[in-house]
Protein backbone atom coordinates (compact mmCIF):
# COMPACT_ATOMS: atom_id res chain seq x y z
CA UNK A 1 0.00 0.00 0.00
CA UNK A 2 1.51 3.37 -1.30
CA UNK A 3 2.21 5.87 1.81
CA UNK A 4 -0.54 8.69 1.97
CA UNK A 5 1.41 11.26 -0.12
CA UNK A 6 2.14 9.51 -3.06
CA UNK A 7 -1.61 8.14 -3.04
CA UNK A 8 -2.65 12.16 -2.92
CA UNK A 9 0.25 13.33 -5.76
CA UNK A 10 -1.08 10.58 -8.18
CA UNK A 11 -4.78 11.94 -7.71
CA UNK A 12 -4.30 15.21 -7.46
CA UNK A 13 -2.49 14.92 -11.02
CA UNK A 14 -5.96 13.34 -12.45
CA UNK A 15 -8.08 16.16 -11.70
CA UNK A 16 -8.73 18.61 -14.75
CA UNK A 17 -11.26 20.66 -15.24
CA UNK A 18 -11.60 22.60 -18.95
CA UNK A 19 -11.74 26.42 -19.03
CA UNK A 20 -15.37 25.98 -20.78
CA UNK A 21 -16.82 24.31 -17.68
CA UNK A 22 -15.20 26.96 -15.41
CA UNK A 23 -16.73 29.98 -17.64
CA UNK A 24 -19.96 28.21 -17.64
CA UNK A 25 -20.01 27.81 -13.46
CA UNK A 26 -18.38 31.68 -13.52
CA UNK A 27 -20.74 33.08 -15.94
CA UNK A 28 -20.32 36.88 -13.74
CA UNK A 29 -16.76 37.11 -14.46
CA UNK A 30 -14.93 37.69 -17.27
CA UNK A 31 -12.20 35.77 -18.90
CA UNK A 32 -9.17 38.04 -17.38
CA UNK A 33 -10.80 38.29 -14.30
CA UNK A 34 -11.81 34.49 -13.75
CA UNK A 35 -8.16 33.40 -14.68
CA UNK A 36 -6.86 35.90 -12.07
CA UNK A 37 -9.82 34.00 -9.54
CA UNK A 38 -8.47 30.83 -10.38
CA UNK A 39 -4.30 30.93 -10.39
CA UNK A 40 -4.69 32.66 -6.81
CA UNK A 41 -6.59 29.98 -5.46
CA UNK A 42 -4.00 27.77 -7.55
CA UNK A 43 -0.89 29.12 -5.96
CA UNK A 44 -2.78 29.06 -2.63
CA UNK A 45 -3.18 25.57 -2.93
CA UNK A 46 -0.18 24.10 -4.20
CA UNK A 47 1.71 26.28 -1.32
CA UNK A 48 -0.76 24.15 1.02
CA UNK A 49 0.19 21.11 -0.69
CA UNK A 50 3.70 21.95 -0.51
CA UNK A 51 3.55 22.60 3.54
CA UNK A 52 1.64 19.33 4.01
CA UNK A 53 3.11 16.96 1.81
CA UNK A 54 6.69 18.31 0.22
CA UNK A 55 9.88 18.56 1.93
CA UNK A 56 10.59 22.34 0.39
CA UNK A 57 8.35 23.64 3.37
CA UNK A 58 8.24 27.64 2.35
CA UNK A 59 8.07 30.47 4.87
CA UNK A 60 6.44 33.28 5.90
CA UNK A 61 8.04 36.46 7.96
CA UNK A 62 4.45 37.38 9.62
CA UNK A 63 4.62 40.65 10.41
CA UNK A 64 7.26 42.78 9.91
CA UNK A 65 7.80 46.77 10.86
CA UNK A 66 10.26 49.17 9.60
CA UNK A 67 10.35 51.83 11.83
CA UNK A 68 12.18 54.97 12.75
CA UNK A 69 15.23 54.47 15.70
CA UNK A 70 14.51 56.36 18.86
CA UNK A 71 18.16 57.54 19.91
CA UNK A 72 16.96 60.80 16.67
CA UNK A 73 19.58 59.46 14.02
CA UNK A 74 18.02 58.45 10.55
CA UNK A 75 18.40 55.32 10.79
CA UNK A 76 16.00 52.71 10.67
CA UNK A 77 15.31 49.45 12.87
CA UNK A 78 13.44 45.78 11.86
CA UNK A 79 10.74 44.53 13.79
CA UNK A 80 9.15 41.36 13.58
CA UNK A 81 5.76 40.57 15.60
CA UNK A 82 6.38 37.03 17.58
CA UNK A 83 3.23 34.52 18.50
CA UNK A 84 2.69 36.19 21.80
CA UNK A 85 2.17 39.96 19.98
CA UNK A 86 5.21 41.25 21.05
CA UNK A 87 7.49 43.20 18.77
CA UNK A 88 10.97 42.11 18.69
CA UNK A 89 14.00 43.99 17.09
CA UNK A 90 16.20 42.31 14.37
CA UNK A 91 18.97 43.06 12.36
CA UNK A 92 18.85 44.09 8.61
CA UNK A 93 19.60 41.26 6.47
CA UNK A 94 23.29 41.80 4.45
CA UNK A 95 22.39 39.12 1.97
CA UNK A 96 19.47 38.08 0.06
CA UNK A 97 16.90 35.57 1.72
CA UNK A 98 16.79 32.04 1.37
CA UNK A 99 14.31 30.63 -1.57
CA UNK A 100 11.98 29.33 0.45
CA UNK A 101 11.27 32.10 2.44
CA UNK A 102 8.69 33.32 0.31
CA UNK A 103 7.44 36.65 1.62
CA UNK A 104 5.38 38.26 4.54
CA UNK A 105 1.74 38.54 6.17
CA UNK A 106 1.61 42.34 6.57
CA UNK A 107 4.75 44.73 6.50
CA UNK A 108 4.15 48.36 8.14
CA UNK A 109 6.85 51.20 7.06
CA UNK A 110 6.29 53.80 9.43
CA UNK A 111 10.29 55.72 9.01
CA UNK A 112 10.85 59.09 8.15
CA UNK A 113 14.08 61.68 7.98
CA UNK A 114 14.04 63.86 10.65
CA UNK A 115 16.59 66.00 7.96
CA UNK A 116 15.18 69.07 5.59
CA UNK A 117 17.32 70.52 2.72
CA UNK A 118 17.29 73.71 1.81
Amino acid sequence: MPPPEKKCKRQSATIFICAEVLLNIFRCLGHAELGLKIALISCRFNALVDKHFGDNRKWTLGWLEIRSSEDGTDAAELFKKNEYGNFIQLPFPQRASPDNIIGFERIFINTFSRRTSH
